[in-house]
């Protein structure tokens, strides 16, 4: 009798934790890059922490947040490109300049937004490509997933749902740390992208907020 509670509670467990992820926003459609949105919107605020913008329109956390924005260890994600520095290199759809530019190494890549993202979604997994069709494929489940870089770094992804939103995160090894959290809203058809990179020859952390539009597939 006891097994028979235990599989059945075991089964109740299963069950709501698959009607928690079918309830998830689908963030799902060819989504466009909208410039004037994200100038707007960078206007708002993205986290509690303190920050300044640089010429760029970037946010850069000031060095008294920096404990509180710009912890320097979490694992990767994806959004803003692809794989270990592969389509975030696919042309972003406006020049990046001052904090932009003086990212080094991979980070700079992802400084610069791509001009569209193409995202796939199931109960368990989001795909995210780029303008290219390069994917990355993320599992929802929080677990981490490592990959090899060039020399004796090791790519370290991870994904969740959580309030509706979707955070991924992407420590690329010894270069820092990019963290971006997707959300949609669906009576402004945006998708939302709040970015964080940590890491980086400056070492503190820069946050921007990216605004895609018009999904013509999905939504």
């Amino acid at each position: 009798m006891r097994k028979v509670l235990t599989l059945l509670g075991l089964s109740l467990v299963a069950v709501s934790g698959l009607e928690a992820q079918s309830k998830n926003p689908s963030l799902a459609g060819t989504w466009k890059y909208d410039a004037a949105r994200t100038k707007e919107a960078e206007a708002k605020p993205i986290s509690d922490a303190a920050s300044s913008r640089d010429e760029s329109g970037m946010r850069r956390s000031n060095p008294s947040s920096r404990a509180r924005g710009s912890g320097g260890g979490g694992a990767g994600s994806s959004g803003g490109g692809m794989g270990g520095g592969g389509a975030g290199s696919a042309g972003g759809a406006e020049p990046a300049g001052g904090g932009a530019g003086r990212m080094q190494g991979p980070l700079g890549m992802y400084a610069r937004p791509l001009p569209e993202l193409i995202i796939e979604q199931t109960d368990t997994t989001v795909s995210i490509s780029d303008v290219r069709g390069t994917p990355r494929v993320y599992r929802t489940d929080g677990k981490k997933q490592t990959e090899p870089l060039l020399g004796s770094d090791t790519l370290e992804v991870t994904a969740k749902w959580k309030d509706g939103k979707l955070t991924t995160e992407r420590k690329l090894g010894s270069y820092g740390t990019i963290r971006e959290t997707y959300r949609v809203d669906p009576e402004a058809h945006e998708l939302i992208i709040d970015v964080k990179l940590t890491g980086g020859q400056g070492g503190s952390a820069i946050e921007l907020r990216r605004i895609y539009v018009a999904p013509t597939g999905g939504f």
